[in-house]
């Protein structure tokens, strides 16, 4: 009896190791082969042409647009009582008869200081994306950045920053402060 539940545990533990080693080692069935597409390379397009320095809307001045510069960081700048303001048409940064006059006013004050950087700062009106306004408050400053260069001032004593509509002059939604807010402001070092 003895021998016959042996031979009877063995069979059993025999078949359960067979059992198991079919149903634990499943054979893994490969994906079917396919060839891979064709490998076509497209170029892509040429970048469009990088903007010249010199490309500018109408009126703006003759003078290439100079790259911004920004003042150090250890220089403070003050409101400038003796520089006069200038405003701007709405979505433009060219120079009215206006403003040039003023700039004149500007640069003749300078003149007699040459020892003052000055900064310019770029704003405008609340219409418009945040980084359209901001851009455009660039334009402005270099438009009078320029400007002023062109009447004599040394161009490494003016700096240049934009506040696009962050700052504004004038709350309001109408076009009286939209009109105040549209501007180039100056400030002098301290």
């Amino acid at each position: 009896m003895k021998i016959k539940r042996m031979r009877a545990t063995f069979w059993t533990g025999l078949i359960l190791i067979v059992a198991v080693g079919f149903v634990g080692c499943k054979r893994a069935i490969p994906p079917p082969t396919m060839a891979p597409p064709p490998v076509t390379r497209v170029e892509p397009p040429p970048p469009p042409p990088a903007p010249e320095m010199g490309m500018r809307e109408p009126g703006v001045g003759e003078l290439p647009m100079a790259p911004p510069v920004r003042a150090p960081m250890d220089i403070g700048f003050d409101f400038a009582e003796n520089m006069s303001k200038i405003h701007f048409e709405f979505d433009r940064s060219s120079l009215t008869d206006e403003a040039k006059a003023l700039l004149q006013e500007n640069a003749a004050w300078l003149r007699e200081h040459p020892d003052i950087a000055a900064q310019i700062e770029g704003h405008a009106d609340e219409r418009g994306t945040i980084e359209y306004n901001l851009a455009l408050g660039e334009r402005r400053a270099m438009s009078a950045r320029n400007y002023m260069a062109s009447l004599g001032i040394d161009p490494n004593r003016l700096f240049t920053i934009s506040y696009g509509e962050e700052r504004p002059a004038v709350l309001g939604h109408d076009e009286g402060a939209w009109g105040q807010n549209r501007r180039a402001e100056f400030k002098i070092a301290q």
